[in-house]
């Protein structure tokens, strides 16, 4: 750019220099702006693996109790919190299959009762 100055006029060549200087810094900064933009994008996604390994460290271990490994090392405390998750479990299953059987009967009632729909004809 600077080669081009002699042809400019004299107040020309010094608003084109300014110019050129605002634009210089304006890239250096967003040149500065974007690493700084890129490490914290980093950081975060650092901080975010090690947040879902500790989530996968505590569902792993929360899966091993419900399986029953290790039991022995388990205070009477504990056995009872999985016992009571286990009864917790297992109303919720049993009640699911009573809802899904109740909608079954009417259905089953509903087709005795009022029968089938028929065919429609055309006339």
């Amino acid at each position: 750019m600077n080669n081009l100055l002699p042809f400019c006029v004299c107040g020309v060549a010094s608003v084109l220099n300014k110019t050129i200087e605002r634009y210089q810094r304006s890239v250096n900064e967003m040149g500065i702006g974007q690493k700084t933009t890129s490490q914290d994008n980093l950081q975060h996604l650092k901080e975010e693996a090690n947040y879902m390994s500790e989530k996968i460290e505590l569902l792993e271990a929360s899966k091993r109790r419900l399986l029953g490994d290790s039991l022995e090392s388990y205070t009477i405390d504990e056995l009872q919190e999985v016992e009571n998750q286990l009864e917790q479990s297992l109303s919720k299953i049993r009640w699911d299959e009573m809802q899904s059987t109740q909608k079954e009967i009417v259905e089953v009632e509903t087709e005795l009762f009022i029968g089938l729909p028929q065919p429609r004809t055309t006339r």
